[in-house]
């Protein structure tokens, strides 16, 4: 599986590059140099550098975070990178974006929340603001929040009838007065 990815890492990378006019071989070696990012941190032990260790989680074989979620957050910004002024309106960039948002949201959902930020101002920045909500516009967001309706309906059955203790594994837990009391004091105390 690991394989597949790194695989799958390159390619989105490629892809990237190739949009920005790189040609074939900067483009493959750009992304060879940020798939070997991670190990030329550890092998010259420079772990302890605070930004070259947030370095660290372009790419990591540890599955399924960030090996999955990282995949699809790339393709998420791949896929923003294609779209522009002429066709961002369609079928199916709203579906893939749908099918986008619905994967990571039950991979990572920090990274959804991030998608969703950007996808709202790069849609804003494409276009008019007043533009974004007309009725033949209107009709691309219900069908992009059918697809991640659809294709989300399993990971929400499961949360909701998970383990209370599977929850809390998610940080999935229910913060009455007492709770948020304890984090506050923690939070102005550091």
């Amino acid at each position: 599986m690991e394989l597949i990815f790194i695989f799958i890492f390159l390619l989105i990378f490629y892809l990237i590059f190739k949009k920005f006019y790189f040609d074939n071989n900067a483009s493959i070696l750009i992304s060879l140099v940020l798939l070997t990012i991670p190990t030329i941190i550890v092998f010259f032990n420079l772990e302890s550098v605070t930004y070259l260790n947030n370095l660290h989680d372009i790419f990591f074989l540890r599955c399924p975070r960030p090996l999955v979620s990282n995949a699809f957050f790339y393709i998420f910004i791949l896929q923003l990178i294609n779209l522009n002024k002429e066709n961002t309106f369609n079928n199916k960039n709203f579906i893939l974006l749908g099918i986008l948002l619905a994967f990571t949201l039950s991979s990572f959902y920090f990274f959804f929340i991030i998608q969703v930020v950007s996808f709202v101002i790069f849609l804003i920045y494409q276009n008019n603001f007043w533009d974004l909500f007309k009725f033949k516009n209107i009709k691309y967001y219900i069908i992009s929040a059918t697809t991640f309706l659809v294709i989300s309906t399993p990971f929400f059955y499961f949360l909701m009838t998970s383990d209370p203790d599977f929850k809390e594994r998610f940080y999935l837990i229910d913060l009455d007065i007492k709770n948020k009391k304890i984090l506050l004091e923690y939070f102005f105390d550091k």
